[in-house]
């Protein structure tokens, strides 16, 4: 019979339960009877509210039930509360975390290409360097070429006058 009352207290909906020999309960007759078919003793018994709590239940026996089906439905919307906020909370943790991770890998990935611009500048800035280089001294080996075939005739004019 504790089973039966603590049915009622926690279906507060439902006027009437059905219990199995086995001492299940179930809230539809047909139910208790296709699982009473399973045992060896078929019995199954019906009780109603009004029976287990009785209509003489005193208005304090009443009233405290009550509260305490209205005090188990707070605390169990708390707890659903709790989890769904613990649940946002985590959903936009993880954002956050998504977020300044991929702000990360944007600044990587623009301090490399920054990087290898820099590289290929510098690389392309002393091929030239060493291009202007080659042309420097091919310019000046040239001009001292010229240089000696134009002072070569006047350096023997010069001697034969000494």
């Amino acid at each position: 019979m504790e089973k039966v009352n603590h049915y009622f207290k926690t279906y507060t909906e439902s006027n009437e339960c059905f219990e199995t020999s086995d001492e299940f309960l179930f809230h539809r007759e047909d139910d208790a009877k296709a699982h009473a078919a399973t045992l060896r003793d078929k019995d199954v018994k019906a009780y109603t509210r009004a029976e287990v709590t009785g209509w003489g239940a005193s208005a304090a026996e009443r009233a405290l039930n009550l509260r305490d089906t209205l005090q188990k439905m707070v605390n169990e919307n708390a707890e659903k509360l709790k989890e769904q906020e613990e649940a946002e909370a985590k959903a936009e943790a993880e954002q956050k975390a998504q977020e300044e991770a991929e702000a990360l890998a944007k600044s990587e990935a623009e301090q490399k290409a920054k990087e290898e611009a820099e590289a290929k500048h510098n690389a392309e800035s002393e091929k030239q360097k060493e291009e202007v280089k080659e042309v420097v001294q091919e310019v000046v080996l040239e001009a001292i070429a010229s240089a000696e075939v134009v002072t070569a005739p006047e350096t023997k004019k010069k001697s034969k006058k000494a």
